[in-house]
């Protein structure tokens, strides 16, 4: 898929108009790809596992489907469970004459649209991955940390209190994996190794100094709420948090 080697190449650190001449696009669609995702892979960068219905799936479903048979049936033939198959017709069914008919190439053209207009809300969504790496603590020092410009392993630790050697390495290798982050190392004695925050990268420092402040502004606010429910007479969760 190109947009997938797109966003690969942009994770390495390249500019947006290297990795679309390098996949075939004008620089103007690549920068409008960059732009509209707000500098964030809207797609896994993995490739598409057995998860997730191929072309050739599809096809098959769609001449199964044309001759009549149920659901089951072809869920048996494609080896896939059921409800795989019946959200498959259901969502991505074309309406035509004023009724469902699937076809493969539309069923393909939507699933893709789906994942690249994803929801988070929804479990399959890559943007689920996204929301683990930016909504976690030590991402939100890091980018900040690393707002001024460059800065070495050492340094980032003293910036960053309270960060164990082995958090701080595991979190900038997953900065690192989803583009956000650019480790360089300088042929230097002794070796020198720098992260900086991609284009990509750069992009997070507004929303995340916004929740930084946010918990600053509000500290107190949420120190009393905790304090008034630890200390609050409360019935067993069971008994009320059940829906009816």
């Amino acid at each position: 898929m190109v947009q997938r080697q797109f966003w690969r190449l942009i994770a390495t650190g390249v500019t947006t108009v290297e990795a679309s001449l390098a996949v075939g696009v004008s620089w103007p669609v690549g920068s409008r790809w960059f732009r509209h995702a707000g500098g964030m892979p809207p797609i896994s960068l993995a490739e598409p596992t057995g998860r997730y219905l191929s072309f050739e799936e599809r096809e098959d479903i769609a001449i199964l489907r044309a001759k009549g048979t149920g659901v089951r049936q072809i869920a048996r033939a494609l080896g896939r469970d059921a409800g795989t198959i019946s959200r498959e017709l259901r969502r991505n069914a074309a309406t035509r004459g004023g009724k469902q008919e699937y076809r493969a190439s539309v069923a393909q053209w939507k699933a893709q649209q789906s994942v690249l207009h994803g929801s988070p809300y929804r479990a399959d969504c890559p943007t689920r991955h996204i929301l683990d790496r930016i909504g976690d603590r030590w991402t939100v020092l890091i980018v900040g940390a690393l707002w001024d410009g460059s800065a070495r392993f050492s340094e980032l630790r003293r910036r960053i209190e309270g960060v164990s050697q082995k958090m701080l390495t595991q979190t900038l290798r997953g900065l690192e994996r989803d583009g956000l982050v650019r480790r360089t190392v300088h042929p230097e004695v002794p070796v020198r190794v720098e992260y900086t925050l991609t284009e990509a990268g750069r992009t997070l420092r507004e929303p995340l100094h916004a929740l930084e402040k946010w918990a600053i502004a509000y500290l107190g606010d949420v120190s009393a709420a905790q304090e008034a429910y630890d200390h609050a007479d409360r019935p067993p969760p069971d008994s009320t948090d059940r829906d009816n």
